[in-house]
C-alpha cells in the first residue's frame, strides 16, 4: 500500500500512518501503521485479534511525497476475496487526513 502527502512532514512530535481493513461482514479486521516520532521510527505493524504484529524493516520512503508499506499475505488472506479499507494519518493524537474522503 502507498500512502501519497504532499509538503514535509512534520519534525517533531508523532505520526501515525495507518491502513485498516476488514472483511466483507466486518468479522475480520486488520490494520497495518507505520509511526513516527520526531522525524524517526518508533513503531511499524499489523494488529488484528487484538494482537500487534510488530514487522520488521521499514516502509520504503525513497520516493518523495510517498510513503510504501507491505501488509503482510497471511493478513489480505484473512479478509477473504471481498474487503473493505480505509486509511487515516494522524499527527499528534489527532487525524488530520482521511481516504476515502
Amino acid at each position: 500500500m502507498v500512502w501519497s502527502y504532499q509538503g514535509d512532514l512534520p519534525a517533531t512530535g508523532t505520526v501515525l500512518w495507518s491502513l485498516s481493513a476488514a472483511d466483507r461482514g466486518g468479522n475480520n479486521a486488520v490494520q497495518l501503521g507505520y509511526k513516527t516520532l520526531d522525524g524517526n521510527q518508533i513503531a511499524y505493524f499489523t494488529f488484528a485479534g487484538a494482537k500487534q504484529q510488530n514487522l520488521s524493516g521499514a516502509p520504503d520512503v525513497s520516493v518523495p511525497g510517498q510513503i510504501a508499506a507491505v501488509l503482510p499475505s497471511a493478513a489480505v488472506a484473512a479478509l477473504g476475496s471481498e474487503w473493505h479499507w480505509k486509511a487515516v494519518v494522524n499527527v499528534d493524537a489527532e487525524d488530520v487526513d482521511r481516504c476515502p474522503n
